[in-house]
């Protein structure tokens, strides 16, 4: 709407009988009426409660991580990383004088490890993980009494008014082989429909960037105290999809889950936390304007908080100025940095949050002036606690909502290199070997330090014995010294030369024993990284390899805690989510699936190989009248299974068997006694006596 017309002779000078605003106009008043809600709201006696509840729960659980030095031991895996001394560490160097040189062992363990657990959990085909059904479903109810009615109607023609006739014992072995064939449509709908859930899940960790960040946590997982996965986490995107109706290709708006790496200096637990999932847990993060604009009118986010949180962000960054260059705004930078306690909320080119995610009352989050549909009709008093979700921005609450998941598990997944037992706070490679790299790292200083020495000879000069006129102390090739004999002793040298001594030898053989240790510490041989070196049993293939699975044994503990608190969490997050809400029928199966993680697969690759030797080697008439035809169906069954082969499809039950092995049996009796038969006839023709 443009500005309104007015007949002039209608308009008394200074008194407008109307007003006459743009839509510019009225944009701008309903942004400031929002904004002065806003900012009510926040000053409400509950929001504040709710938003100091949150502050103080960050608070705490920093103050337990200064206590606790988690801070000192990060910054100290980074500088080792970065081949950084402390500061108090080169100052005292320095102090010294000589060399400064950072010998960095740590970062060639780091890289070893870190190229160990991508090998074998990122493999070139397949993936770390699978999924099936438990061994035997539960049936449904509905599917029980089916087979009960099932059962009793083939038996009614057979039942007498008086209940005579019936045969107990045959009735029993038909109701257990209607059981059983019950039984075994459901396991093999479940296992048809779990690979199709595996399928499913597959493309959602390809969507999500998984690998991505798979492989960023490994990373971290060797360098840092502790590697985070956060994840999934659903987010709206818009994806290509094609229409078999209409045969066009479609833009739709598709939930897809995704994962973050979390680093561990934003990473604040509880201080009775020792697993993720305990107590609550705080994450520090940054998130752009823009992204934080786009959470307005999404399920649980506050608009008003959101809109209020951009204009202070604005305002903080000088965002109101006019065409010269002139910011009106009350609120300038320089205010925030004397009296606004969130200053560090705000940055040049992002916004600083604090998430939450923990037990919170409900009456606490409602008396906040939340929805009530924040929480469903499920018969709980506003006195009980649920799992919840605060994001917190300065003194706004941007978003209040329960915890997404059926189960209440949050979506953050971590471990470290070498767990601790009552902290989640574990140790890093350079924990482990941080005394090897500081004494190897001085004494290759020193070395450098003694070759420099060692490198040209040392001169003794009798000053006394000098022409005092003579003020030239460099050595060249050809120099003449001259001296005056006065104060000369009897035998001695005016000019002296010596070589002080290499001490490459000792040094070397320290610094070779310290590596040792390093390896023992962190198990990551040197041969791991391509050291040839190896000495011993590594000189021969046999000991070599041996070694390799001794050191094996090691990296196989950092992939089962990998395993067990990063990988199966994920996939069964997922698992759950789509049972729920994805519109694909054909991945629910009425069964509970078990992930089977990464040490999981790994003893099976080692298993089909033990069991491909072992058919081998009893595949021989000896081995067969030992094991019999049952003996080696059992064999073929369990290494289709380690192939993941459906061994119903390809192997007998063990009742068909007994039916195959009988067929055959009867079939080459009759054929002796045809061959008999014919023989006799034959002796008949000739003449011969029976």
């Amino acid at each position: 709407m443009g500005s309104a017309s007015i007949r002039p002779d209608l308009v008394v000078p200074n008194k407008p009988l109307i007003t006459v605003k743009t839509n510019a106009d009225l944009n701008r008043e309903d942004e400031e009426a929002a904004l002065r809600h806003a900012d009510e709201r926040a000053a409400l006696p509950e929001v504040a409660g709710l938003s100091a509840f949150v502050q103080q729960a960050y608070l705490d659980a920093e103050q337990n991580r200064e206590r606790a030095n988690v801070d000192t031991r990060i910054e100290s895996a980074r500088r080792v990383i970065n081949s950084e001394y402390e500061p108090g560490d080169l100052a005292e160097i320095e102090k010294q004088g000589g060399s400064t040189t950072f010998f960095n062992i740590t970062d060639t363990k780091v890289s070893t490890a870190d190229a160990w657990l991508n090998e074998v959990l990122q493999p070139v085909q397949g993936k770390p993980w699978s999924i099936r059904p438990t061994p035997v479903p539960s049936l449904p109810p509905e599917l029980m009494e089916q087979a009960i009615e099932e059962t009793f109607a083939a038996f009614s023609e057979e039942l007498g008014s008086d209940g005579e006739g019936i045969d107990v014992a045959s009735f029993q072995a038909f109701a257990m082989e209607q059981f059983d064939s019950l039984l075994q449509t459901v396991l093999d709908s479940a296992r048809r429909r779990t690979r199709n859930m595996e399928k499913f899940i597959e493309d959602q960790l390809a969507e999500g960037d998984f690998s991505d960040v798979l492989t960023q946590f490994i990373q971290a997982l060797a360098e840092e105290l502790f590697a985070c996965i956060k994840g999934p986490i659903l987010r709206s995107q818009k994806r290509l999809r094609w229409n078999e109706r209409t045969g066009s290709v479609e833009v739709k708006d598709v939930l897809v889950p995704f994962f973050y790496n979390v680093e561990s200096i934003n990473l604040f637990p509880s201080p009775t936390a020792r697993t993720l999932q305990d107590g609550y847990l705080c994450e520090v993060g940054y998130i752009d304007p823009t992204s934080l604009g786009a959470m307005k009118g999404v399920d649980g986010w506050d608009g008003e908080a959101i809109e209020a949180v951009l204009h202070e962000f604005s305002e903080a960054n000088g965002a109101s100025r006019d065409e010269f260059g002139v910011d009106h705004t009350r609120a300038t930078m320089q205010e925030l940095q004397d009296h606004d306690p969130h200053k560090d909320d705000f940055h040049a080119a992002a916004i600083r949050f604090v998430e939450y995610w923990g037990p919170i009352q409900r009456k606490f989050v409602l008396e906040a002036g939340f929805p009530k549909d924040t929480y469903s009709d499920d018969g709980k008093s506003l006195n009980d606690y649920d799992e919840m979700q605060i994001v917190k921005i300065g003194r706004h609450i941007v978003k209040a909502s329960r915890n997404p998941d059926p189960k209440g598990r949050r979506p953050y997944h971590g471990t470290s290199y070498q767990n601790k037992s009552g902290t989640i706070w574990g140790k890093s490679i350079s924990e482990k070997m941080g005394d090897v790299q500081r004494s190897v790292g001085a004494a290759l200083r020193h070395l450098q330090n003694n070759m420099a020495l060692a490198s040209g000879p040392q001169v003794a000069l009798d000053i006394s014995t000098l022409d005092p006129g003579d003020t030239e102390r460099q050595v060249f090739p050809g120099k003449i010294w001259q001296y005056n004999g006065n104060g000369s002793r009897p035998g001695s040298k005016p000019v002296d030369f010596f070589q002080p001594n290499p001490m490459v030898g000792p040094v070397l053989e320290f610094a070779e024993y310290m590596q040792q240790q390093a390896d023992d510490r962190t198990l990551i041989p040197r041969f791991a990284h391509g050291n040839e070196n190896v000495g011993g049993a590594g000189e021969t293939a046999s000991g070599l390899n041996m070694l390799m699975t001794a050191a094996a044994k090691g990296i196989r503990k950092v992939i089962k805690s990998v395993d067990k608190d990063v990988i199966r969490p994920v996939i069964h997050m997922l698992y759950d989510w789509n049972l729920l809400y994805a519109d694909e029928p054909s991945i629910k199966a009425d069964c509970e699936v078990i992930p089977m993680g990464i040490v999981a697969e790994l003893v099976r690759e080692q298993n089909q190989t033990r069991i491909g030797e072992f058919l081998q080697a009893t595949l021989n008439d000896t081995d067969m009248q030992i094991i019999g035809m049952e003996g080696r169906r059992e064999l073929l069954e369990k290494a289709a299974e380690r192939f993941g082969v459906d061994a119903s499809k390809v192997i007998p039950d063990e009742d068909e068997l007994r039916k195959r092995v009988a067929d055959n049996l009867a079939m080459q009796e009759q054929q002796i006694a045809e061959e008999r038969a014919a023989e006799v006839e034959l002796a008949n023709q000739k003449g011969s006596p029976k």
